[in-house]
Formats: structure tokens, C-alpha cells, sequence
């Protein structure tokens, strides 16, 4: 007698799961790290399920490294005890958690803030610290406990006003210098200008005694706030040992003439003020000025530096790469200005000579000399370039490869790093070449360059296109197309020859790509063991040469898949998001989806009724060319045993599959009307030899309890001598009195298997 079970089934005594392995992954998660830290790693031999939780601990993290994400720790958060280095780019997280986090990481000895956002206050509490790199706005930052610091560096991503940093007429981050007490500072342009946000004043409040070394790595020496700031914090660093200016020109060449274009009177007459004070930098001793065109308000803070320096014992001179040729002219002058050290070596360095001491503050792409002459307006001291619109601009840089976008920041101010607003970056073989053979000797420092470029850029990315011969695939790419992906990318080109060596999972969703570009991305991953493909777009044909794949996702329309080397495919899924004809499918008289059964080797296999519909283009077949001898588990969604095509097509595949153990079909909820032809068609089927042996379990989901569903449920009792289970679960609609009615007529039907078991679940 088959016994009926008017619930869901659920085993406890006698299974074979042990509780240890079903606990969940939160409790195991608490467990582990209550456990020291041996014990914990003891855990892997209690199951499968604790095998390697250990290495996932928060407490053994030592390096944290965050890109373009949100951070918001519960209140229950208790920092990264044995945390040392710390590196957050784009994280969005408040001030508050920030300075909480930052404390809550006794060990901390480097930390990296890279952020376009503005926060108004930052305090840091760390011991331990020993180097500080900003890339962003902070409008106030206090250092309470950092006695070990020794390096900082405080640099911004994009031009900003400055009156951001102004509170009651003095600037908010000169309150920074009191409590930083560091060896090594480096001072990028933007802070500096921006320190003149509410004036500036002769000294600072407090002195920075323990600092040996200040960078400075772009300095325009055409700005009053900035010359005055350099030499403001030279002035408040008694113990000062060296000094590095790297400059930012704006050069004209006039038929092999350097034209001085910048030359300010404002910031020669300041300096000329400060050559009559009493300053004395006694324990200067080296003085490097790097990608200086010998202009007038370099020459004469040069002339400053060493008459204010008695013990200044070497001065490097390094002119601009395109003024090479002015160097010696450059260096002649320079040794002619009186000195305050007699032991001051002057060095000059030829910028075109390959050297290993070449400086970090060089810019990293030169500035170009533009033979022209600068044509005034008449009646108007601006020029032309500078009085362009914005719009006009931002077209002429979008037409111009990367490397001579940036160069255009020496044009005028209003040109000075509009390019980190490009709404489109190309990154193709001119890039590489333009970078040439001294900077691109090592794959490194060309992806360096591209994250560089990234890391300046500010605002949306619509298009973004990385297309360079020889270029392999590397996690630095998998990186950059994170970052694009979540700054509003709108077209997004990669060509790599050689694929992703080490890509697991691909997921592409909604993305324009021709049917051959995607199949040679496939087979150019060897490791790919998952594929998810979602598309509302019509491909012909695709081809699927994947070694080491299991699992297969297919969310749009192939009128062909074949699958040429998939020898570890264990699932397919195979649906369609929107209806369509299935005559697309039919070629010939003969459905191309018939061809995708000869090369699918798989153990479960999903498909909706689009694609199961769609078998029935050339007509409805009794058995598929080739049996589907691996299979194991199927599943069909939205089966509507109102047509005829659906429920063959359903048959067609269990006849096709020896080896079927499962079967789940869920049904399509529709008029409850009766089709004679499918009646006559599963009648017709009782009649025959088929014998389903391996069909042990079967799921009836969404049924409606119509004539059509009953007759296919028969069918399967009838023909399933090995049947041990079938699960038969109603749709919403249907009350419990109908829903008693189905299983009495359930229970009618003759079966094969004396051992089945048929459960009802409401």
C-alpha cells in the first residue's frame, strides 16, 4: 500500500548529517573566534562545512586593502587587533567611524585614506603609526597619539576651493602642523594653494621640530599663495635637512626662444623682501629643484635658498626635458648667484641622461614646449586658449591621446587638470608608445601608469577602452575594471590576446558583445568553472570551449550552442526573459536546439518552456539523435500542459535520458482547459514500451488539478517502476476541498512502483 504524507517531509531520526556540520556559517563564524588561535585551525578535521574557516577570521587580518565600497562597521565592531597596513580608496565611510576603526587597531603602522569625498573632521589615534598617505579632503585632521610617525604625505585628487578649509579666517589645516610631528612630509600643489584660504601667516602656530625631510612635488611658481606657503613651512622647520620642489611650468617656445609666460611681479617682489629678513636655515644641507625652465621666479627663489643657507652643502638642478638644451645656460647662472655656504656643491642633471637617481617628484608626463606665441586679444590681457569655453575644452582634450591631455594643464590655469574630468579614457598602443622605452621597460609600470591615471580621474567613466598588444591578463586589470564598472560606464572595450589565466566565475549581464569575441573570451580562460550569461539580444551561434567548467547559466537567446570541450559540465540552465517565436530555432525542417543535446554532457539540466517549446520548430520527434546518458536531474519551469508542443517536448526529454533520477516540472497556471489532443496524446503514450527504471523521484509544482496534468501524472506513476517519491504541490488558487479532490484522484491511479510514495503539500 503506497503511503500518503499530507506535508512537507522532514527527516531527524535516522539521518546521516551530523548537527556540528548544519550549524550555520554565523554560529560556526562566533565559535571559531572564541577559540585561540591553534584551536581554531584544529577545526578543519570536524567536517567538510569547518575545512579552512579559520583563514577568514577577522582577527588574523593584518593587511586591509578596500576599493570603491561603502564600510560600515556594526556597534559591535572591535577593530583588526593584529591589523598593520590599512589602504582605502573611494570607501565610502563617515569621519567618525573612520577615527573608530583607525583606533581600534593597536598595531597599525601604515595607512593609506585615498577619497574624493569632503569630511570635515578626522582624528587618529595610533601608536603605532609610522606612515600617513592622504589623497583626499579632510577639512580638519588632529594626530592625538602618533609619536612613531615618521612619513606623511598630503595630497588631493582635484582642484578644490579653498575657503572649504577656512574657519574664522585661518585655514583649518595649518591646526594640522600642530600636533604632526613627522621626519618626512611631502605637500602635494593643491594643499598648498589651498593653505591660503584665510592668508598666510609669517610662521606657523607651532613649529615642526622633528622634520628633516619636505616634498613639494608641484609647485607653480606663477602663484604668490604657493611660493610663499613653501617657504612658510621651510621657515617653521628649525631642523629642516633637505628640501625637493618639483615644478609645474608654462612654456612657450618662439622661434627656439623660451618665452617667460608666467613671470609674476608680485611673487618677485616678495621674494626680493624676503632676501632683507633675518631668516638663516642652518641646518639645510641639500637642495634638489627639479623640471625647472629657468625662469625668473625660479632663479630668484633659487637666488633666496642660498643666501639663506650657510651649511647647504649640495644644490641638484634639474631643468624641464624639452629646455635641455638651456640646461648649461641654466647652471651658469645659477653658480653666479651669491651663496652662504662655501661648501655648496652645485650639481646640474640632464633630464634626456637614463640614470637610477631619477626623482620621484618628476612629473610623470613631461610638459611639452609649444611653438607658438602667445596672441592677446585686443584690448584684453587674457589670451585666446585661456577665454575658451569649458565645453570646447573638454572636445579638444577628448581628441587628444591620454598623454598630451594632461599636458595641456600647462596652457593656462583654467586648462591645469581639466583632463582628470574626461568622461572618456583610451588606453590603447599610441598610450603605450607615448610612454616610451625608459618608463614602459616592465609590463608594471604601464598598468602602474593606467591605475595613476584612475586614481586622478574624478567623476563619471562613459567610455573606457584598454586595448594594447602583448598585454596579458593580470588582477590589475581585474581592478580597473571594478573601478569603471561602478563610475557610470557606458562603452567599455578590452581586448587582451591571451584572456584572464586566472578567472573563475564570469558574469555578464545585459552586455553587447558578438557572438565569436565571447567564445574566444571563454576558451582564453582556462580556469572558468562558472558562466552566467543575461541578454535580451538575438545571437546565432556560440561555442563553448570551457575545460574546467560546471556550471552553466544561459538567460538569453543562442539559436545554437555547441559544446566543444566541456568535459566537467555538471549543471546547465538554459531561459529566456521575454517570449519569442520559436521559429527562430528551425532551420531546414529540423530545430536547432535539437543539435545542442549531441555535445551536452551534463548531470542537471533547467529549461524553460521557451527553449523546451522550441525543440517542436521542425516538429515534435519521438527521441532526441543522441541519448542524454549523463543525465540525472531535470528540470522544466513553466510548462503549460494546455499545448501540445510543451508536454511532448517535456516526454521527449525524459524518453531521451536512461539514466533520469529526477524530474521537477513546475506548471504554467492557465485556463484549466481541457485539449483533447494532449489527452489523446499521453493516452496514447500509456500504450506504449517506455519504462523510466532509473526514475526514482518526481516534483509536480503549481498544478491546477485540470484533466491535462492529471493525465501526465498517470503517465509517470504507470511508467516508473523504480518510482520511490512524487512530490505534488498545488498553486495558490486551489483551496484545500479541491486540493483533497487532486491527491483522491492521485491515489487512483495505477503505478508500477509498489514503493511510491506520494506527498501533498499545501
Amino acid at each position: 500500500m503506497v503511503p500518503i504524507i499530507i506535508m512537507v517531509k522532514k527527516k531527524v531520526r535516522g539521518s546521516t548529517n551530523d548537527i556540528i556540520s548544519n550549524l550555520p556559517s554565523d554560529i560556526i563564524e562566533n565559535i571559531l573566534m572564541c577559540l585561540p588561535i591553534r584551536d581554531a585551525v584544529r577545526t578543519s578535521v570536524l567536517s567538510s562545512k569547518w575545512r579552512n574557516n579559520w583563514v577568514e577570521l577577522p582577527q588574523l587580518l593584518t593587511h586591509l586593502n578596500l576599493l570603491t565600497c561603502v564600510f560600515n562597521p556594526p556597534p559591535t565592531f572591535e577593530g583588526f587587533s593584529r591589523l598593520t597596513s590599512l589602504e582605502f580608496y573611494e570607501v565610502r565611510i563617515c569621519a567618525d567611524a573612520l577615527a573608530s576603526l583607525i583606533s581600534s587597531c593597536p598595531l597599525l603602522d601604515q595607512l593609506t585614506l585615498k577619497s574624493s569625498a569632503i569630511l570635515d573632521y578626522l582624528e587618529i589615534v595610533a601608536p603605532n603609526l609610522k606612515f600617513l598617505c592622504f589623497v583626499g579632503v579632510f577639512k580638519t585632521v588632529r594626530l592625538l597619539n602618533t609619536p612613531h610617525l615618521a612619513i606623511a604625505s598630503i595630497n588631493l585628487k582635484q582642484p578644490i576651493d579653498g575657503e572649504v578649509f577656512k574657519g574664522g579666517g585661518t585655514f583649518n589645516i595649518i591646526k594640522l602642523c600642530d600636533s604632526v610631528s613627522v621626519e618626512n612630509q611631502d605637500i602635494e600643489y593643491y594643499y598648498v594653494k589651498s593653505l591660503a584660504a584665510g592668508g598666510i601667516p609669517e610662521r606657523l602656530p607651532t613649529t615642526a621640530d622633528r622634520l628633516k625631510v619636505l616634498k613639494f612635488p608641484h609647485i607653480y611658481f606663477g602663484e604668490l599663495d604657493e611660493v610663499a606657503f613653501v617657504l612658510l613651512l621651510i621657515r617653521s622647520c628649525p631642523n629642516l635637512q633637505k628640501v625637493t620642489i618639483g615644478v609645474t611650468c608654462e612654456v612657450f617656445l618662439y622661434f627656439g626662444t623660451v618665452v617667460d609666460t608666467y613671470i609674476t611681479d608680485a611673487v618677485l617682489e616678495f621674494l626680493n623682501e624676503q632676501g632683507y629678513s633675518d631668516d638663516s636655515w642652518n641646518q639645510l644641507r641639500e637642495v634638489e629643484m627639479r623640471s625647472i625652465c629657468g625662469m625668473k621666479n625660479e632663479m630668484a627663489f633659487i637666488k633666496f635658498l642660498l643666501s639663506k643657507s650657510p651649511v647647504l652643502e649640495k644644490m641638484l638642478i634639474e631643468s624641464h626635458k624639452e629646455v635641455a638644451h638651456l640646461g648649461l645656460g641654466i647652471l651658469e647662472e645659477v653658480k653666479r648667484l651669491p651663496c652662504a655656504s662655501p661648501n655648496a656643491e652645485i650639481t646640474y642633471k640632464d633630464p634626456n641622461e637614463s640614470s637610477s637617481s631619477t626623482s620621484t617628484f618628476a612629473p610623470k608626463f613631461t610638459v611639452p614646449i609649444t611653438i607658438m606665441a602667445k596672441e592677446e586679444v585686443r584690448g584684453s590681457t587674457s589670451d585666446i586658449i585661456s577665454n575658451l569655453p569649458g565645453s570646447v575644452i573638454e572636445n579638444i582634450l577628448m581628441c587628444l591621446p591620454m598623454q598630451d591631455a594632461v599636458r595641456t594643464s600647462v596652457l593656462s590655469s583654467k586648462w591645469r587638470y581639466n583632463w582628470v574630468k574626461l568622461p572618456q579614457l583610451v588606453f590603447d598602443d599610441m598610450f603605450c608608445k607615448k610612454l616610451g622605452e625608459n618608463q614602459l621597460s616592465t609590463e608594471n609600470k604601464l598598468l602602474m601608469n593606467i591605475y595613476q591615471v584612475l586614481l586622478l580621474h574624478h567623476g563619471p567613466i562613459l567610455k573606457f577602452t584598454l586595448s594594447i598588444s602583448g598585454l596579458e591578463s593580470c588582477s590589475e586589470i581585474d581592478q580597473f575594471i571594478l573601478f569603471v564598472s561602478r563610475n557610470g560606464v557606458q562603452e567599455f572595450s578590452l581586448r587582451i590576446w591571451k584572456g584572464f589565466s586566472r578567472l573563475t566565475s564570469l558574469v555578464f549581464d545585459e552586455v553587447l558583445i558578438c557572438a565569436d569575441i565571447l567564445a574566444s573570451l571563454i576558451s582564453s580562460c582556462p580556469l572558468l568553472d562558472q558562466l552566467t550569461l543575461r541578454s535580451s539580444a538575438i545571437l546565432d551561434h556560440l561555442e563553448i570551449a570551457a575545460p574546467n567548467l560546471k556550471f552553466l547559466c544561459i538567460v538569453a537567446l543562442f539559436k545554437n550552442v555547441r559544446f566543444i570541450n566541456t568535459p566537467l559540465l555538471a549543471i546547465a540552465s538554459f531561459e529566456l526573459k521575454q517570449p519569442i517565436d520559436e521559429q527562430v530555432f528551425k532551420v531546414g525542417g529540423t530545430s536547432n536546439m535539437i543539435k545542442l543535446f549531441d555535445s551536452l554532457p551534463v548531470e542537471t539540466l533547467h529549461l524553460t518552456y521557451h527553449y523546451a517549446k522550441s525543440l517542436a520548430a521542425g516538429g515534435i520527434l519521438k527521441r532526441l539523435p543522441t541519448t542524454l546518458d549523463q543525465l540525472k536531474i531535470l528540470k522544466l519551469s513553466y510548462i503549460c500542459f494546455e499545448e501540445l508542443e510543451e508536454v511532448a517536448c517535456a516526454l521527449l526529454l525524459i524518453k531521451s535520458s536512461p539514466n533520469l533520477q529526477k524530474v521537477k516540472i513546475v506548471a504554467f497556471a492557465g485556463t484549466d482547459s481541457v485539449t483533447d489532443t494532449v489527452l489523446e496524446f499521453l493516452n496514447a503514450q500509456g500504450y506504449s514500451d517506455v519504462s523510466w527504471n532509473q526514475l526514482r523521484e518526481v516534483e509536480m509544482q503549481c498544478i491546477s488539478g485540470m484533466k491535462n496534468e492529471l493525465g501526465f501524472i498517470k503517465l509517470l506513476l504507470a511508467k516508473s517502476p523504480m518510482l520511490e517519491s512524487m512530490l505534488i504541490e498545488p498553486n495558490s488558487k486551489v483551496d484545500a476541498d479541491k486540493g483533497f479532490r487532486i491527491l483522491k484522484e492521485v491515489i487512483r491511479f495505477p503505478r508500477a512502483s509498489p514503493k511510491a510514495e506520494i506527498t501533498y503539500k499545501d
